[in-house]
């Protein structure tokens, strides 16, 4: 019995570590089985129910890839009728992968979150902090004594609202001499874009767009649709 509950459990660590594949498809919203309410817009994710490990992952990021797109999803939720390794998504984080008229997707994913970190755009980062379950902008700048307009600065990514932070996202809560580094202009990505062609728009080249967003890996493979560039 207990060298049949370990390899249960060693199963289940290693669903939790691996990458894997399953099909994807997507839901509205509503109360999840983690206990949040699931907003449409919300990136979040149900899981199978060896994978949800009776809610052991909830708030977790995993990162879902479609097609060379690859987004970061947080469990909120319980889905038992998805086939093997299958996820159900939120419409707004599938509509970040794929039309949702297509219905289901194969997919690619595992836990972790894709996000970057965000060194000030133009400078250096000498204090970052990592977002946790609660989070909002308010609290991060209340924990890190930084002003709206300096996390902001400091991280182009973080939207207006500030309604796309994400449990594991990297930020940087102070620069170089306490600046905020410089960003002439901020573009968000759309779907098709790529650093060639971002480039082209803004007349930059490939060295400026990767100085003022070192985000940016060097084969730019990892651009996703609603972050926030510094052009």
């Amino acid at each position: 019995m207990k060298t049949s509950t370990l390899s249960a459990f060693l199963a289940l660590a290693v669903v939790a570590v691996l990458a894997t594949s399953g099909p994807a498809t997507f839901y509205d919203g509503g109360l999840g089985a983690c206990g949040t309410i699931i907003k449409n817009t919300d990136f979040a994710v149900a899981l199978t129910a060896p994978n949800f490990a009776s809610g052991a992952h909830c708030g977790q990021p995993i990162t879902v890839t479609f097609n060379g797109k690859s987004i970061t999803v947080i469990v909120q939720d319980l889905c038992p009728g998805c086939g093997t390794n299958g996820l159900d998504l939120t419409r707004g984080a599938f509509a970040a992968l794929a039309s949702t008229d297509l219905g289901v997707i194969q997919v690619d994913w595992q836990f972790g979150s894709s996000i970057p970190s965000n060194p000030p755009v133009g400078g250096e980062c000498t204090k970052s902090y990592t977002v946790v379950s609660g989070d909002t902008c308010n609290l991060v700048e209340a924990k890190n004594g930084v002003s709206d307009a300096t996390l902001h600065s400091l991280n182009p990514a973080i939207n207006s609202g500030c309604t796309n932070l994400q449990i594991g996202q990297v930020l940087c809560v102070a620069g170089k001499n306490g600046g905020s580094g410089s960003c002439p202009q901020k573009y968000t990505v759309v779907s098709g874009d790529n650093c060639a062609a971002i480039e082209a728009r803004f007349g930059l080249s490939d060295s400026a767009l990767h100085s003022m967003n070192p985000s940016i890996n060097s084969g730019c493979t990892n651009l996703q649709i609603g972050q926030v560039l510094c052009v």
